[in-house]
């Protein structure tokens, strides 16, 4: 009898241990369903960030701004959250070159009149929220890798990549709390996503694996610049005025770009044959005049001369970064005007300045009223390569506009 209730108990105890084994791990549909995942937000992404006031009110903005909202409370999305102050950062950064140049400052109700053109601002600000909310739900664990994992943003399909980190503690290697690293992926001379690490801009996360009911939630820090590198450039870039180096086609009467003339350079050097003197007028950013011996080009005194065909009024001109090594960018350099080639006017001088992005153009205006018949730009430092190289260069004028 006492074996009969031993044999009892170990066949009751077995039946418990397989009801528990089977509700566990239970079919669905011909595939084993793990136990309901945890969630730590009960609402949708958009809800979440409305639960933290005063962290995520320029974000919500923005969201709300650009009809967003329907993809954080609706879509299977990953989002990297922004807090104000990267916001505040980004804007402080931009107001900061407006007053330079005697321009009001803009907030996010106001980037539009950063533009002559309706919703022009909006569309930048709309590519930039792009950024963050990406493709399907990734907690860290599934970018822990070597190289970072490649992500695609909801709208746009952007690319950007994420990889998990570890920090050190007390003494040990990866000892420490986890966090992601968030890179917007630059992009080659063609337009491709660069493969570069030296292209991207990095941001790092401060938490991480918030789950909500349809998203995965990651908090930036607040050093984080909000748009990484782009929202500076796109709010202060405007469109630059008229080109005097055009000229005008056999039978045209427009008389916008009736200047055109005649270039010289006072160190020719020919590197390939994409990178000799003219490609630094040929209006295309991809090509490029490249010098290899730029000690012996300044040391000479290196400049570029344009003589239009008439004495004209400019007062204005770009640069245009080539597509790799910024130390080959110039850095100093003057803008001279003269009416018979030998006496010179400095019109414009520039030191320390700096090109963030590859294939950037920049537009430069200097005070001028009078009409000369040459104009030179003469280049003094580079960023210290032994090369010096521009993509394109223009003389503009704001009286053909």
């Amino acid at each position: 009898m006492r074996s009969f209730k031993k044999i009892k108990l170990i066949a009751i105890t077995l039946l418990c241990s397989g009801v528990a084994i089977w509700t566990g791990c239970q079919k669905d549909g011909g595939v084993y369903s793990k136990l309901p995942e945890k969630v730590d937000f009960t609402g949708n992404a958009y809800e979440y960030l409305k639960s933290k006031p005063g962290v995520y009110d320029s974000l919500l903005k923005a969201v709300d701004a650009l009809g967003y909202a329907s993809i954080l409370r609706d879509s299977d999305i990953t989002l990297f959250a922004v807090p104000n102050g990267s916001f505040k950062t980004a804007l402080l950064n931009l107001n900061t070159q407006r007053s330079q140049a005697n321009k009001l400052p803009l907030d996010l109700s106001t980037l539009n009149l950063a533009f002559s053109r309706p919703n022009v601002g909006l569309t930048h600000l709309d590519s930039m929220v792009a950024m963050y909310i990406i493709r399907g739900k990734h907690i860290g664990d599934s970018l822990d890798f070597q190289d970072p994992v490649a992500l695609r943003s909801v709208k746009f399909g952007l690319p950007m990549n994420a990889r998990l980190r570890v920090s050190p503690s007390s003494g040990f290697n990866k000892g420490g709390s986890q966090y992601l690293e968030f890179n917007l992926v630059g992009r080659t001379a063609l337009g491709a996503p660069s493969l570069f690490q030296k292209d991207w801009a990095l941001s790092t996360t401060g938490a991480i694996n918030i789950k909500t009911k349809n998203a995965v939630v990651h908090e930036l820090t607040p050093s984080h610049v909000f748009g990484f590198d782009e929202f500076v450039f796109r709010y202060s870039y405007v469109p630059p005025p008229p080109n005097l180096f055009k000229t005008l086609a056999a039978g045209q009467t427009d008389t916008i770009y009736r200047f055109g003339g005649k270039h010289t350079v006072s160190h020719y050097s020919p590197h390939g044959l994409s990178e000799y003197f003219e490609r630094v007028y040929d209006g295309d950013v991809v090509s490029k005049f490249y010098i290899p011996s730029w000690n012996d080009a300044k040391s000479e005194g290196f400049w570029l001369k344009f003589k239009p065909r008439i004495p004209t009024v400019a007062d204005a001109y770009t640069l245009v970064s080539a597509d790799d090594d910024p130390a080959r960018d110039p850095k100093n350099w003057k803008m001279e005007g003269s009416m018979d080639d030998i006496n010179w006017v400095v019109l414009d001088t520039k030191f320390n300045e700096i090109f963030p992005r590859r294939q950037m153009t920049r537009v430069f205006y200097f005070p001028n009223k009078v009409a000369y018949a040459y104009y030179r730009i003469t280049f003094v430092e580079n960023n210290g390569s032994g090369g010096w190289q521009i993509a394109d260069y223009t003389l503009n004028s704001t009286l053909a506009e």
